[in-house]
C-alpha cells in the first residue's frame, strides 16, 4: 500500500502539457483527491496575474489512515512563475511521510536548470512541471519534470476527444486527453482550459481521482 501511495503523491501534480493559450485569470481552484472513491486529500491551486507574468501556487495535503492510525502523509507547497508559455522559475517544498524534499528551477537561455535532492541537471527550456491545471495540449510529445524531486518525465499525448461530464449536478462539456509513457493518466479539461478531473491507476490497482470542487 505504501508504494502505491508514494506513486500517488508524485502523480497528484502529473501530468502537464507544454503550452497554454492565454495567461489564466487570477483565481483559486480546489480539488478533492480520492482513492477507490474515498477522500484522502486536497489540492488547491492559486493563479495570480502580475502584468505580463503570472504565478501558479500549488498546495497538496494527503493523509491516509488505517484503523484510525495515520499510515501515510504528504504535503507539498510549490510555486511556478511564468511569462507567456515559458517557465521562468519554480520552487517547491515537500514533506513525504517525514522526508523533506526541495526543488529549485530557473530558466537560463535555452535550458532550464534544476537543483533537486539528487543533484543538478539541465533540460530543454520548453520543459514544464507536471502540473495539469491550466494547460492546452497541442503537441504529441512533451518533456516535463516532477516538482517534488526534479525527476524528468517524457510522455506522449493523445489528440483531445469531446466528452460531457456531470459535475455538481450539471453537465460540463470537456476535452478528454490520454497521457502515456513515463506517466499514465486520463485528464478532462472544461471551459477556460481548467482541469476538472484526472484519473490514474496506482500500482496496487486502486483508482485515483482528482476532482474539481
Amino acid at each position: 500500500m505504501r508504494r502505491a501511495l508514494l506513486v500517488l503523491a508524485v502523480s497528484c501534480l502529473a501530468v502537464a502539457s507544454v503550452v497554454h493559450a492565454d495567461p489564466p485569470p487570477s483565481r483559486t481552484v480546489r480539488y478533492e483527491i480520492r482513492r477507490n472513491g474515498d477522500p484522502i486529500g486536497t489540492h488547491q491551486v492559486v493563479f495570480a496575474r502580475q502584468g505580463e507574468r503570472f504565478t501558479v501556487h500549488h498546495r497538496i495535503d494527503i493523509r491516509v489512515t488505517v484503523l484510525a492510525l495515520e499510515a501515510y502523509s504528504y504535503q507539498m507547497d510549490s510555486r511556478e512563475t511564468w511569462q507567456g508559455d515559458r517557465l521562468l522559475g519554480l520552487t517547491s517544498s515537500t514533506d513525504k511521510n517525514g522526508e523533506a524534499l526541495r526543488v529549485f528551477a530557473r530558466a537560463s537561455g535555452e535550458q532550464l536548470r534544476i537543483r533537486a535532492p539528487e543533484g543538478q541537471h539541465q533540460i530543454p527550456a520548453d520543459a514544464v512541471p507536471t502540473s495539469p491545471q491550466h494547460w492546452v495540449f497541442d503537441r504529441p510529445r512533451a518533456v516535463m519534470f516532477e516538482a517534488e524531486d526534479g525527476t524528468v518525465r517524457r510522455v506522449r499525448v493523445s489528440a483531445p476527444a469531446t466528452e460531457s461530464l456531470t459535475l455538481g449536478g450539471r453537465a460540463v462539456p470537456c476535452r478528454r486527453v490520454t497521457v502515456s509513457g513515463d506517466l499514465d493518466a486520463t485528464l478532462w479539461y472544461g471551459p477556460s482550459n481548467i482541469l476538472v478531473k484526472k484519473r490514474l491507476t496506482a500500482p496496487d490497482g486502486s483508482t485515483i481521482l482528482t476532482v474539481l470542487q
